[in-house]
């Protein structure tokens, strides 16, 4: 027997099938970076386009005062709102129109505050002789015109002189040192009261 029976060696097993890698959810993490991304790019943008504008107002305020200042020879302070609103003041001087548009602060106090329509211009003026004040008004109706004036009837004013056409009512009022002129247009409806001193 000299030979004996050798089983030949068994092949090699295939090696398995490697099992996938686990999904490490870098796809998730990387549409949150895009999106912040996004996302600080539109509030840059925004802030961008706010501080242009802002930016570009202030510029062009800055121009206009230094032109008005040198034409005038006087220091010109101009003031603008996101509504449209311009207060321009220049040595006690000022002149506000549409939202900055107020009642004069500095209006004697003896002058009750018009309080009918809608104010949109307003305009202070002073100098060592002349005191000034205008306010415009629009909506005013002839029976607010009457009622204003009994208003400064009754806190002593003298009505002195009186203008009536079809096309407006003017009428000065005095008291003290100071008169009131009102001038209504009932077809637009617009009324200008100016005080000032005698």
């Amino acid at each position: 027997m000299g030979e004996e029976n050798k089983a030949a060696p068994a092949p090699a097993a295939a090696p398995a099938p490697a099992a996938p890698a686990p999904a490490s959810g870098g796809g998730k993490s990387s549409n949150k970076v895009i999106i912040i991304v996004v996302i600080v790019v539109v509030v840059l943008g925004i802030i961008g386009y706010a501080a242009q504008r802002y930016f570009a107002k202030k510029i062009a305020e800055k121009s206009v005062e230094s032109i008005l200042g040198g034409v005038t020879g006087t220091d010109v302070d101009i003031d603008s709102s996101e509504n449209g609103g311009v207060t321009i003041n220049s040595n006690g001087d000022s002149v506000s129109s549409g939202t900055q548009a107020k009642w004069p602060a500095t209006m004697p106090s003896t002058v009750p505050e018009f309080k009918y329509g809608t104010i949109s211009y307003s305009s202070t003026t002073a100098d060592d002789a002349y005191k000034g004040w205008s306010a415009s008004y629009t909506g005013v109706s002839t029976a607010n015109l009457t009622s204003y004036g009994a208003e400064l009837i009754a806190l002593g004013w003298a009505e002195i002189d009186r203008v009536e056409s079809s096309l407006a009512t003017n009428i000065t009022y005095e008291k003290g040192e100071y008169r009131v002129n009102l001038t209504l247009d009932p077809s637009s409806q617009g009324l200008s009261l100016s005080a000032y001193n005698k």
